[in-house]
């Protein structure tokens, strides 16, 4: 959940993120805000691409505006990408038992014998172009607009072009680099999978994958059946799905 809040008088995005162990803070904020950072104090933290950073180090007893509310905390300053601060479970556990309703993206817990409701920042779609002849009705209400400058860009034009003379050659061979509708030729020496003797299948529980990936799974599994290169099977032995990331086109 994101809100919007000040330290210092400068506004910030925060990130209240129950995945994240500790709070930390962007170092562009932490410059900005002229704060303290004790340098021996640094973690080292795993992001979500797999890498492996260092924070700069922690600064303590930051205060933090959020919605009327002063928070003091502790934060490590860390680069952080797509918000400026993140309050993570070192946070969290100092507000005690915590209210959400994520339908409405929204926090209440008791803060010094009171209770406090955050509300988080809900995304806004853009304005069609065809709407904005509707604001006319609006003489009555203030309007905020933000002029975006569209432009349509090509799927086939982002892609790499193809230097002429491989251009050639694929065109030449193009029997050889067609995409396969089946199983190659039949050949003397077929593939096979030996069995030790006695074997038994091995007991492992099926993983989840991401709701996101469902629908690509099964249409390739569908074209799979199609073109005949797998079958159905009610056999005890299986190989586990992957599905690999998402390429900058869309594909897979």
């Amino acid at each position: 959940m994101r809100v919007m809040g000040k330290i210092g008088g400068q506004s910030i995005t925060i990130l209240i993120d129950t995945g994240s162990t500790h709070n930390f803070l962007d170092p562009a904020v932490f410059e900005k805000a002229k704060l303290h950072a004790d340098c021996v104090d640094k973690v080292k933290v795993r992001v979500a691409s797999g890498e492996l950073l260092s924070s700069v180090g922690r600064c303590k007893e930051v205060r933090v505006k959020i919605q009327g509310v002063i928070f003091v905390v502790d934060v490590h300053v860390l680069v952080l990408a797509g918000c400026d601060m993140v309050l993570g479970m070192q946070w969290l556990r100092e507000l005690g038992t915590v209210l959400w309703n994520f339908n409405k993206l929204s926090m209440k817990f008791s803060k010094d014998g009171k209770e406090v409701s955050l509300q988080g920042l809900v995304a806004t779609k853009l304005i069609e172009e065809g709407s904005l002849s509707q604001f006319n009705k609006l003489e009555s209400r203030g309007v905020v607009l933000q002029v975006v400058e569209g432009e349509e860009v090509d799927s086939a034009a982002t892609k790499a072009e193809v230097p002429r003379d491989l251009q050639e050659l694929l065109d030449q061979f193009s029997e050889v680099f067609q995409e396969p509708k089946g199983l190659p030729p039949t050949r003397s020496h077929d593939h096979s999978i030996p069995l030790v003797s006695n074997a038994k299948p091995i007991s492992q529980r099926p993983y989840r994958y991401p709701y996101f990936q469902k629908d690509e799974i099964e249409r390739i599994v569908e074209e799979l059946l199609s073109s005949g290169v797998i079958r159905p099977s009610h056999s005890p032995y299986s190989s586990p799905v992957l599905l690999l990331v998402r390429k900058a086109d869309g594909t897979w």
